[in-house]
């Protein structure tokens, strides 16, 4: 009970420096949520045959154990948004605990300052962040132990959708 309560002072304390850095910078900063769903993977025992069967039976075709669903941004109609499917070996230790047999991954609008937010509730990071040309990614675990992945996606314009959507 009371590590609850130190971590939702913690949290209310961080909040309110953030409100507290607006103020005096006069900058207003991303709120640090999470804005959708980036990707959805889970585990299979045969994952080539498992995903010819999706192929096959409902149309989620891509080259490998994944597929790209690309979307256009509502305020930036020349960029791109993607949520990623895919498929993962049952021996995989990408998601954690081997137990687990999927993880989500959560688009987030600003991913350091999440993570900060995170961090004062005691909620770490349970491995190093990893940045590529389409975002950076972070790893959390949920109060069950379930790994979740956390995504700021960057901006895909036409150039990068078509290297991905090959």
């Amino acid at each position: 009970m009371r590590a609850n309560r130190l971590a939702i002072v913690t949290f209310i304390l961080g909040m309110i420096s953030g409100i507290f850095v607006m103020q005096v910078t006069g900058q207003v900063q991303a709120s640090a949520r999470v804005t959708g769903i980036g990707g959805v993977f889970f585990k299979a025992d045969d994952p080539e045959s498992l995903g010819q069967w999706y192929a096959d039976n409902l149309g989620i075709m891509g080259a490998g154990q994944g597929v790209n669903f690309f979307w256009r941004l509502v305020d930036k109609a020349d960029h791109y948004g993607m949520t990623v499917w895919s498929l993962f070996e049952r021996g995989s230790d990408y998601f954690g605990d081997r137990d687990q047999d999927y993880m989500i991954n959560y688009r987030v609008d600003n991913l350091a300052m999440l993570l900060e937010t995170l961090a004062l509730a005691g909620i770490p990071e349970v491995k190093p962040r990893e940045h590529y040309e389409y975002g950076d990614f972070a790893w959390i675990e949920d109060p069950e132990g379930n790994r979740i992945e956390l995504w700021q996606s960057s901006s895909i314009d036409e150039g990068l959708y078509l290297q991905l959507s090959q």
